[in-house]
């Protein structure tokens, strides 16, 4: 095939027709005419039939669009011309709009080729599967390099072919295995590089079949990627000499390119089939959780089918308690069918819950079943089945067969036993799950029965919802319940079952004599179950019924035999162990609600006897003296049992006797005599035991003394409270064996009100007295507390005056105001002055013990640092000539306290001056201030080097005249308020004091004040 000129141009000038008006020389290269040849006929006679009406409708769109001045479009030639590549063709509309002017642009071929390949490696690479790599390769191919026909050839990474597929005519879509054989392929596989053909009737390599196309040129490219050969691109062209070396290295180009995408699509593909095989699994374990077997099952299928061959599918559930196996999940050619039962033993399936091994036959005809198994049905040629085991329980086996041979791989036989093992739990699961929902429906059913139970009152209405109960809970064809005589009623039968026509419960009444069982099963106490009797025959007792199943069981309370209940079925029928269980239950149930029918007249009778205690109860609540509250109860007592007498008694632990506090029917001259000693007559007893104590008959029971006369039957029950025994409340009657365990019953009920309300009559008046006790004992605190003060008032009142007196005398003297003195007597008048002056200083202190509380205090917002540094540099300038050195310390920042300066200053200075006093000269006393722990206080610390205090002495020192007794004297002085007066005033202001002293080294005292919220002013 000859190639185009690269530079050469057609110009054509057309009409609004398409009808040429002009064309330059150059046409007669390509459209087989000269200039003038071609002038007169219409364009589209030049043009690919199958691209005119594209052209058309891109020519119209010009026409219609005055506004467009031109157009473009890419156009092929027809094929008669030969040179059939793409031309870009402008279209330019002339001034006037009669007349067009079309260019065709030969050179830009390449350019196009070229865009058209990148449009495909593009596309190529958004190619996820193989599907759509080889729709992309063959629907732009034909485009990249324009011929007949396009094929891809598609081989397995082991050689063996996968697909072929083809665009154009003839198709190629079936593989012939004579391609392996072709010496084309073969040379593209060994040499990996592109073949050109150019005349096959000539070519020795082309082999030519009868049923080959006329194919006249051939371009074959090797699909190469790392080495491995995956298939083939293949071109054909009708004519002869069509393919040029430049079409060669553009299908090599993208046959490189389609080897990779192939390559990716298959590990995607792969990926894919991973990805579906994990989501299987774990589809297969989210079922797990529903715990809802039919859609695990429905589950199971479908994921299984997505992976493999499921021809025929079933999963099968194993029935360890009834040996049977419920075929269940089955598909046939992807049908669901019906659900059957089988003997756990027949089949391939009884032998694979048997051996518990799996089984796997790749082909039926070359490997055997098993022997003495039969398969109805068509013979699958492959199959597989696992055992479903968990926690060492077979459930039940799973299933999957193909009609092709050797349908599954070894992939498949592990992803399906990954599978059972997750179907196994499941089905467990479910089992479990609707086992528990079956047995709480049950327990459910039966609760509800009992509530209902509870309020039946006759026995009519008891076998009505007992059997709607059985029917429910059970579904049998028919159920009876007999109850047995129990004079004066006489022996009775319901039965129930579904109506036929309507599908509602019926209950009716029916004959005793023909349920000859159930008075059978009621008279022994025994059950009877019949599971299956289909090969035995249906069981036909005497004017009974025919069943294939039947579960009767007695209605027994204790030693009691009330009756039985008796279920019937049509069909066998398996009871299981918790069907039995639930059975036994509600005949249990029944039992209880027929007794308490029994006993219901009987409690109405006591009725009227509740009622009365009832109200009792509220009264005696009301009450609010013992006295009174007593005498009510036993008059209440003797109106609501009738009887002779009634009495309570209370122990009085202080003469440990049990006295009699209140009676009715009772003479006086008894109710005085009726003081017992405790454990003695049938009052002492009963408080002694905490017991009941009944005596039918006075007269034959030589156990118990009673203090009159008359009576014969006597009742008594304890009073008790917090289980003590405060008390006795008895009843009697001038008839022996007047009363019942029901009497019995409601007394002591009476009782325990009865003694609580005691225990409250008397908390209540010993809560009084002591309330009076303590408002009385506090008149007298408060009255103490007033003469205290006035005391200490007074006596430090008397006392200054006289000592004024002296102090003055004293000092007249020792001057000679009143005549001369001597020296000996002048001392004597110093030491007269200096112990005035002690007594004065006592007294004060006593006073500022007295006054020293929060609201005496003049509180102010003040820095304790400033207070501190100025208290140490008084006691250095007062004190510093005695050799004593004062040391000031303080953690910088401020240490706002609200407090009274004047009695702050004066802790710091006792604390000095204590400090002072008991150290040597010479020695150091170090002041110390900083934050505390918490950060909301202040320590100040007072540290000396003295005498130190001894350690059993420390928690004294702060008492009131406490003093330190010292071997050495000197440091003997003071009355010992000091430490007391500074603990005072720390307190006072929400402090505290604490002392650390070692003998020998020195003593620390340590001062907590808590800190002030705000700062305090400057001038402070």
């Amino acid at each position: 095939m000859a190639a185009l000129p690269l530079t050469s141009e057609i110009v054509l000038l057309i009409n609004r027709r398409g009808i040429i008006r002009f064309a330059t020389p150059s046409v007669a290269e390509h459209f087989a005419a000269t200039a003038d040849e071609v002038v007169g006929r219409s364009v589209l006679e030049y043009i690919a039939p199958d691209e005119r009406a594209t052209v058309i409708a891109r020519w119209n769109a010009l026409l219609n669009s005055p506004d467009h001045l031109s157009s473009e479009i890419v156009v092929n030639l027809d094929k008669r011309f030969r040179h059939n590549r793409p031309l870009r063709v402008s279209a330019w509309r002339l001034p006037g709009g009669e007349e067009f002017l079309l260019l065709f642009h030969l050179s830009d071929h390449i350019r196009d080729r070229l865009e058209t390949l990148y449009a495909i490696l593009t596309a190529l690479s958004g190619a996820l599967t193989l599907d759509q790599v080889i729709d992309v390769v063959l629907g732009e191919a034909l485009r990249l390099i324009p011929c007949d026909h396009c094929a891809l050839l598609i081989f397995e990474p082991d050689g063996s072919f996968q697909m072929a597929r083809s665009l154009g005519a003839p198709p190629v879509v079936e593989y012939n295995p004579q391609w392996d054989e072709r010496e084309t392929l073969r040379t593209l596989r060994e040499t990996g590089r592109p073949l050109i053909i150019s005349d096959c009737d000539q070519d020795p390599r082309w082999v030519r079949s009868s049923t080959s196309p006329p194919i006249r040129s051939w371009l074959g490219a090797p699909l190469v990627h790392r080495g491995e050969f995956l298939g083939a691109l293949n071109l054909d062209s009708l004519q002869p000499n069509f393919f040029t070396h430049e079409d060669a290295a553009l299908a090599q180009a993208l046959a490189t390119q389609v080897a990779a995408a192939i390559y990716a699509a298959r590990q995607y593909e792969k990926e894919l089939n991973r990805a579906e095989r994990f989501r299987a699994l774990s589809e297969v374990s989210l079922a797990i959780s529903r715990l809802d077997l039919a859609s695990v099952l429905e589950v199971v299928y479908r994921k299984v089918s997505s992976l493999m061959d499921t021809s025929s599918f079933y999963i099968g559930l194993f029935d360890a308690e009834a040996n049977l196996l419920h075929i269940v999940g089955s598909y046939e050619q992807g049908e669901r069918i019906p659900d059957k039962t089988q003997h756990a033993s027949q089949g391939l399936t009884g032998l694979i819950l048997r051996t518990r091994e799996r089984l796997i036959i790749y082909d039926t005809l070359a490997e055997p079943l098993p022997d003495a198994v039969i398969i109805d049905g068509e013979m699958p040629r492959s199959l597989m089945m696992f055992p479903l085991i968990t926690q060492d329980q077979a459930v039940g086996v799973i299933s999957v067969q193909s009609y092709r041979p050797n349908a599954y791989t070894q992939s498949d036989i592990g992803m399906l036993e990954t599978i059972a093992g997750a179907v196994a739990i499941a089905i467990a699961n479910a089992q479990l799950y609707d086992a528990t929902s079956d047995q709480l429906a049950a327990l459910e059913t039966l609760h509800q029965m009992s509530l209902q139970l509870a309020s039946v009152q006759y026995r009519e209405r008891v076998a009505t919802l007992v059997l709607e109960a059985v029917m429910e809970l059970f579904a049998p064809s028919e159920v009876c319940l007999y109850l047995a005589s129990d004079p004066p009623q006489q022996p009775a039968l319901w039965e129930g079952c579904l109506d036929g026509a309507s599908g509602q419960r019926v209950i009716r009444p029916g004959d005793p004599a023909t349920s000859p069982l159930a008075q059978q099963i009621a008279e022994t106490g025994e059950p009877v179950v019949l599971h299956d009797l289909s090969t035995t025959g249906a069981i036909l007792l005497p004017r009974e019924r025919p069943a294939l199943a039947l579960a009767g069981y007695p209605l027994m309370r204790g030693e009691s035999r009330l009756g039985a209940l008796v279920l019937r079925y049509d069909q066998p029928h398996f009871f299981r162990a918790t069907t039995l269980r639930t059975l036994e239950l509600l005949c249990m149930q029944a039992a209880t609600a027929l007794e308490n029918a029994l006993y219901y007249q009987r409690l109405r009778t006591r009725l009227d006897e509740v009622s009365a205690l009832h109200d009792l109860a509220r009264q005696v609540s009301c009450s609010e003296s013992l006295q009174e509250m007593l005498e009510l109860v036993t008059h209440r007592m003797r109106d609501v049992y009738g009887c002779r007498s009634a009495s309570i008694a209370l122990y009085e632990p202080d003469t440990n006797q049990v006295v009699t506090r209140a009676a009715v029917g009772l003479r006086p001259e008894y109710v005085a005599a009726a003081r017992f000693e405790y454990g003695e007559f049938v009052a002492g007893h009963v408080v002694a035991t905490g017991e009941v104590v009944y005596v039918p008959d006075a007269l034959a029971d030589a156990r118990f003394r009673v203090i009159d006369p008359e009576i014969r039957s006597l009742l008594t029950v304890p009073l008790t409270v917090h289980d003590q025994v405060i008390g006795a409340l008895s009843i009697d009657s001038a008839s022996p064996h007047a009363f019942t365990p029901d009497h019995e019953r409601l007394l002591t009920i009476a009782g325990s009100q009865i003694a609580a309300v005691i225990e409250t009559l008397r908390l209540l008046k010993e809560t009084r007295e002591r309330a009076a006790q303590l408002a009385e004992a506090n008149k007298t605190l408060q009255a103490v507390d007033a003469l205290r003060n006035e005391l200490v008032q007074n006596v430090s009142h008397e006392l200054r005056s006289p000592l004024a007196l002296v102090r003055g005398y004293a000092g007249l003297m020792r001057d000679g105001e009143l005549g001369p003195v001597t020296p000996e007597q002048i001392d004597a008048l110093d030491t007269i002055e200096q112990k005035a002056e002690s007594i004065s200083r006592l007294i004060n202190d006593i006073l500022s013990l007295e006054t020293i509380r929060r609201d005496t205090l003049d509180l102010r917002l003040l820095d304790l640092g400033e207070l501190a540094e100025q208290a140490v540099n008084g006691a250095r300038l007062v004190h510093g000539s005695r050799g004593y050195t004062f040391v000031y310390e303080a953690v910088p920042g401020r240490y706002p306290v609200e407090g009274d300066r004047d009695r702050l200053a004066q802790v710091i200075d006792n604390l000095l001056g204590n400090a002072i006093k008991f150290s040597p000269s010479g020695s150091t006393i170090t002041v110390r201030l900083a934050p505390g722990a918490d950060g909301r206080s202040a320590t100040l610390a007072v540290i000396d080097e003295g005498i130190g205090i001894p350690a059993d002495k420390l928690d004294h020192i702060f008492e009131r005249f406490y003093q330190v007794e010292r071997g050495d004297r000197g440091h003997r002085g003071g009355a010992g308020l000091g430490l007391s007066i500074v603990k005072r005033i720390l307190e006072a202001h929400g402090g505290s004091i604490t002392v650390a002293s070692e003998i020998g080294r020195g003593s620390t005292f340590t001062c907590m004040l808590p800190l002030a919220e705000r700062q305090p002013d400057g001038d402070v």
